[in-house]
Order: C-alpha cells, then structure tokens, then sequence
C-alpha cells in the first residue's frame, strides 16, 4: 500500500515518530502489524500559506516481509531492497518514457478491466488509486475510473496544479478510446505509451513492469527512495542521531578538559606566587613547632 500526504514542517529527527501517528489516518490497518518505510519532501503551502512536508508512505504486512526474506534466505539469496509495485512501476516509465518537463502528469496503466492510476510530481508517485472492473473495461465505465476526480484529488488535497499530461500504457490497441475519452473529460493532453515496444519485449502486464523496475533498482536513478527493506536497519534520520550525539559528547569533553586545564593553570600560577613570598624569619621560627 502506497499513501502521500501532507504534515506540517518540522525537524528530520521528529519524523520518525510523527509520520506513523498521521499515516494511521490514512491507512486502515493497524500500524503495529506492518512494516513501513517513508521519505518526506517540501510542498506547496497550505490555503493560509503555512509550509508542509509531503509524506510519501509504503507499508506491508509485517508476515509478507518475513515470508520474502524467508524464502530468499533458503534459496541462498540476499535481499537488497524492497518497495511496492506502483514505485517499481514508475521506474520503469521513467527510465523508457521520462517526462518532458517538470509538471506533474498522470499515468493510467490498462490490464484488462484492472486499472491502476498513478499521479507522478518531481519523480514521486504521490497518488496511486487501482479500479477493478472485471475481465474488460469499456467506456461505458468511465464514471467508475472518475479521471476528472482524480485531478480534483490531487489539486486540492496535494496542491497540485499544471497537470501537463495523461500517459496511457496497456494494449495499445484497446486504448485509443481511452485516449479520446479521457482528453475529452479532462481537457489535458493524452498520449499511448507502447511500454513493450519501448522495452524490446513481446508484452506485459502491471506485475511484470513492477518487477522489471524493481530490478532495476540499483542501476536506474529514482527519486523514489523508500525501502521496506530497511525494517532492521539503521536508517539516515537514526545516524544523524548518532552523529549528533557524538558531536555533543564531543564538545562537552572538550569543554571539562578546558576548564581542567584552566583549573591546572590557575592553581600552577597561585602556587608559584605564595613561593615565591618572602617569610619572615621569626614567623618561620614560630611556625616550625606547629
């Protein structure tokens, strides 16, 4: 499951604890039966112009994830990342099909009457919705895939706006009424993307691309950086952590040993002034008994 959503600024090291408390109202399931990664980046201002973070949030059930290492592990494997399929997906689009500019865009993916709908801003997936219509999808369904709600969604619950295209992959030859359509309803430039072509295979489906850009992982640069991997790993908000507490351990042994220093320095320096008075014989006399 793939969620986004916005959350007042704050500081890195407060993230870890805030975004799973406001992801709760987003994601119905309860949180302490999954395993979830997130990375958080700056949006538009909210309506009164306060700033926000953008919160793009991936989780899975806690037994999936042991089910998949497990069965790594006993094939002699080595998990290396893991992510949810509409983040693997955009991967693949982006590398084969990279947007011409900076504006965010819609890709609508057709398998059939499954379709998945992806909102793209600054090389995120900030919305993701999956339209489950049966064998086939016809136009007679249009109203169930709700395009223009979509775009409504995310203009203003996301503060997208400029939305500058709608890319269609699926089986090229079913989807030219879809094209029509959907420029139609919304009024932003359509356009078929052959993804099989553009990867030199025969065809494919969701599952299939979502693996191909999964494994594409470490070699096709992405600004998607969630891993659901990483459950039992020291993330980069923990190590700044640490850092922070080394620098700080650091700078107060610094500061006892300078003020042991000083210490050392002033007592060296009155010692030397009491030496250095001259004691009168009579007082040394009357002292000496003492």
């Amino acid at each position: 499951m793939l969620r986004y959503f916005p959350i007042p600024v704050m500081e890195r090291r407060f993230l870890a604890g805030a975004v799973p408390i406001e992801a709760k109202k987003y994601i119905p399931i309860p949180f302490e039966t999954l395993a979830h990664d997130y990375q958080a980046e700056s949006m538009p201002p909210d309506a009164t112009g306060k700033p926000r973070l953008g919160v793009l949030i991936a989780v899975t059930q806690n037994k999936n994830l042991a089910n998949i290492t497990g069965l790594l592990d006993s094939l002699g494997l080595k998990l290396i990342g893991l992510e949810v399929a509409p983040c693997s997906a955009q991967r693949v689009w982006q590398a084969v099909a990279p947007a011409a500019g900076p504006e965010p865009f819609v890709h609508a993916h057709f398998d059939g009457g499954n379709i998945r709908i992806m909102i793209c801003d600054r090389g995120l997936p900030v919305f993701f919705r999956e339209v489950f219509m049966g064998e086939t999808a016809t136009l007679d369904d249009q109203r169930k895939v709700d395009m223009t709600g979509c775009l409504s969604f995310a203009q203003k619950q996301l503060g997208l706006s400029g939305i500058s295209k709608i890319k269609l992959s699926g089986t090229p030859a079913t989807l030219a009424p879809w094209k029509d359509a959907f420029a139609a309803e919304t009024g932003v430039a359509t356009e078929i993307i052959d993804t099989a072509k553009l990867l030199s295979i025969k065809g494919g489906d969701w599952g299939g691309y979502a693996a191909i850009g999964a494994s594409a992982r470490p070699s096709v640069p992405s600004e998607v950086s969630i891993d659901l991997a990483t459950k039992d790993r020291i993330g980069e908000d923990e190590r700044q952590v640490a850092r922070d507490i080394i620098v700080a351990g650091a700078a107060l042994a610094l500061f006892i040993a300078l003020v042991g220093i000083y210490q050392t320095l002033t007592y060296s320096h009155r010692a030397g002034e009491l030496n250095n008075y001259i004691v009168e014989p009579d007082i040394s006399a009357a002292l000496s008994g003492l």
